[in-house]
């Protein structure tokens, strides 16, 4: 997680020098004017983000079960991205990692519709952060609203990535468990 918070901090900090400071040299501004725009780039992208996150979280758990087609993972390779050895730097994914722990079915489930809402909420804030385009004069476009938009769109699509990779083990574990949990009960029904 340390790795994934300093990669967002240093792209925080590229796009605001490369805002204020290419800004204000190409159109003759105060840097500190430039930094209101940057900051107003940096809030709607947030505001959007934050704005997909509380509503996605107010949709019922079963839109998201792994049964649906979107969350559906079986034939897609994920090998050449080696998330495995990248997974644990990405935050806003604990809360379904640490179902991996778990063996109670009903944990596993939770932690499978968490998969889906991490999914779904990132992938569509990597590309409603190109929604703040709308709301910038067209000469400041290429200075703030486009690169904020783009490192939104590169910072949101790893927790997506690996909420995708998580789920199948999630689902064998998931089937284990049932499995398990059958047996136990038939072999308190045959004492």
């Amino acid at each position: 997680m340390k790795g994934y918070a300093i990669v967002c901090a240093v792209a925080l900090v590229a796009v605001t020098a490369f805002g204020c400071f290419g800004f204000a040299s190409a159109f003759g501004v105060p840097v500190w004017s430039a930094l209101l725009y940057e900051v107003g780039a940096i809030s709607a992208v947030l505001f959007f983000d934050l704005a997909v996150l509380w509503i996605v979280r107010l949709l019922p758990g079963k839109w998201f079960l792994p049964e649906r087609k979107l969350f559906k993972t079986d034939g897609v390779p994920y090998s050449f991205l080696h998330i495995e050895r990248w997974q644990a730097s990405v935050p806003f994914t604990g809360s379904f990692q640490s179902c991996l722990q778990k063996k109670n079915p009903s944990a596993l489930l939770e932690g499978m519709i968490e998969t889906g809402r991490v999914e779904t909420a990132h992938w569509v804030f990597s590309f409603l952060g190109f929604l703040s385009l709308l709301f910038f004069p067209a000469n400041t476009l290429l200075w703030f609203a486009l690169p904020v938009s783009l490192v939104n769109f590169v910072l949101a699509v790893p927790p997506a990535l690996v909420a995708r990779f998580t789920r199948p083990v999630l689902e064998r574990r998931y089937r284990e468990a049932v499995s398990r949990e059958a047996k136990r009960k038939a072999a308190l029904a045959d004492a």
